[in-house]
């Protein structure tokens, strides 16, 4: 889907998963409490996070890819108490695609010239 977060905000009952697409929040469902905690509980570990901390914010990150050849993706992750229990955000960084070329950008033309040239200088 391309998102580039996932968030979990937690409520009084429930729990509202939502992905960051093209910078709009998309609700997934709706979580159970339980289910909330276990996957929140799941993240904090692996981020080498403080599983018995839960009022302090905490910030950690995981790779998900093994191998060399495996593409890597880097998850960022944040957990924030709140009222209710912990939210947490998750940023998606695909290691793939992390290279943009100045027209893949829309930097073209005249914008592109000034810009080859500033980086061209010393100082």
């Amino acid at each position: 889907m391309k998102a580039s977060d996932v968030h979990l905000e937690i409520h009084e009952s429930d729990s509202v998963p939502r992905f960051r697409i093209d910078g709009d929040l998309a609700p997934l469902g709706i979580l159970s409490l339980k289910e909330h905690v276990t996957l929140v509980e799941r993240l904090k570990y692996r981020s080498n996070l403080k599983l018995n901390i839960h009022n302090v914010p905490q910030d950690g990150k995981f790779r998900l890819g093994k191998n060399e050849k495996d593409t890597h993706i880097d998850i960022r992750v944040s957990v924030m108490p709140t009222r209710y229990g912990e939210s947490v955000v998750c940023r998606i960084l695909d290691a793939s695609n992390n290279v943009l070329t100045m027209d893949a950008l829309g930097i073209i033309g005249s914008q592109k010239t000034i810009l080859l040239d500033s980086l061209e200088k010393k100082e």
